[in-house]
């Protein structure tokens, strides 16, 4: 069958759901059954179904089926632009911290420090500077040395520089199977193949990373062991201790995102105090303080790869802002970062107690230090309808479709982000969302 032909029963299909004689939560029929009834092969009619869901009309779901999804609708009970925000975890600043936040910036913008900036053009940064994060990073079971720390733009920027700096366009990169959606779209953005690496309660397993490494010749993976986002599971110190034997064994490289850490300060040891020589640590300021404060720190304890990453920000514009590094460091020095964490650990374990206040245990998978949820969806309600119902009642949430790597693998759920609403919307929100779990098939999502 031509190519014209197989956009055309696209075409078809979608001017079907789009008129509403194929409804939302419609099931559309086997591939092998919509081959049969066209008379085409069960690759052409594969194609087809995949153009539906690149086109965003329908979703799969493994085991049931493909699936009409419902049109985006705007919100019944508020106005565009004022959802209650639950997709991102972009936490604001308390009045008392903005007030610590200006005598920092105005401290920052002194004409003597401004001339000491100059025009940064490394990841290394000054000696003082280095020593400044690196005491700040260090903590009970562990302290990093100033000399193995790079300074990004952000943590995302981190991220992005160490993908490039240690892969080669085409390379395999290890990611765990349901992670931050970012790193995964940061990967294939740079040209990379991004393979899942199974998990279980305790988060990725090492015998994966060690398949990976076999059969993929993947050198380099990416975990969450703490506060993992969005499951929120964080490793035992026997599973870290196993991935970091793992990573030395097979020499394998190891970007352990650490950036909710914070939350969980007395959680042990990272992997990077395990095996130094394997792991690339990041961290950022973003969820720390602010999210208009996005500072990526990288702790590398192997020179040569240190030495790799740093060539890497500074070739792929990843560096860090001279005056945004002034702010961190002033932040730093005067004790206001250490407050605003402070702060943060009691907010977070504030909003839990709103969400478990509302919502039933035994959907939720989380842990009460962290600012995000994953919430198990009870029959019949599946990600992409749960979030358009949601929609309509003015709350956004971002359904599991976007954290898994193989969509084939999509579990019934969603991530609930916490920090941005006010207490008051948070309330609001997990009742409302409370209401549609109990509703089920009686809530008319179109």
């Amino acid at each position: 069958m031509s190519a014209s032909s197989f956009l055309r029963h696209a075409d078809k299909l979608s001017a079907q759901i789009r008129r509403g004689t194929l409804k939302a939560g419609t099931r559309l029929p086997p591939v092998r059954d919509y081959a049969y009834e066209h008379g085409m092969a069960v690759s052409t009619a594969a194609r087809v179904y995949a153009e539906l869901v690149r086109r965003g009309l329908v979703a799969g779901h493994v085991g049931r089926g493909t699936f009409v999804r419902p049109p985006v609708t705007e919100p019944r009970f508020s106005e565009p632009g004022h959802l209650i925000d639950l997709e991102f975890n972009a936490a604001g600043l308390l009045p008392e911290e903005a007030l610590l936040f200006r005598g920092v910036m105005e401290q920052s913008c002194m004409p003597d420090v401004l001339a000491a900036l100059g025009n940064s053009a490394s990841a290394y940064a000054s000696t003082d500077v280095r020593a400044t994060f690196a005491w700040h990073l260090h903590r009970e079971a562990w302290s990093p040395e100033a000399g193995h720390l790079l300074i990004a733009g952000s943590g995302r920027q981190a991220i992005a520089g160490s993908f490039a700096a240690l892969t080669e366009p085409g390379a395999s990169i290890g990611i765990e199977a349901t992670t931050y959606p970012m790193t995964r779209a940061i990967a294939r953005r740079l040209g990379r193949t991004v393979i899942p690496l199974a998990m279980d309660a305790d988060g990725v397993l090492p015998d994966a990373i060690a398949d990976a490494r076999q059969n993929h010749e993947v050198r380099v993976v990416y975990l969450q062991p703490v506060l993992h986002n969005p499951l929120g599971m964080t490793m035992s110190p026997a599973r870290r201790a196993a991935i970091a034997e793992t990573l030395v064994r097979h020499d394998v490289t190891l970007i352990e995102d650490v950036v909710y850490g914070f939350l969980a300060p007395d959680d042990g040891p990272p992997i990077a105090a395990l095996a130094p020589d394997h792991v690339i640590l990041i961290d950022s300021l973003s969820k720390r303080g602010f999210s208009g404060m996005p500072l990526g720190l990288l702790v590398i304890g192997n020179r040569a790869l240190r030495d790799r990453v740093a060539g890497s920000l500074r070739s792929g514009a990843w560096l860090a802002a001279p005056l945004s590094v002034a702010i961190g460091c002033g932040m730093i020095t005067s004790q206001a970062l250490s407050t605003f964490e402070a702060n943060r650990r009691v907010d977070a374990r504030h909003r839990q107690s709103i969400l478990r206040h509302y919502l039933p245990e035994t959907c939720l998978q989380s842990d009460v230090r962290s600012y995000h949820a994953w919430l198990r969806l009870p029959d019949p309600w599946r990600p992409e309808t749960f979030c358009a119902a949601a929609l309509r009642e003015g709350i956004a949430l971002t359904p599991a479709t976007s954290f898994t790597v193989q969509p084939s693998h999509t579990k019934d759920a969603v991530r609930l982000a916490l920090a941005k609403p006010t207490m008051e919307q948070l309330d609001q929100a997990m009742s409302t969302l409370r209401r549609l779990l109990d509703e089920g098939n009686a809530y008319p999502i179109y």
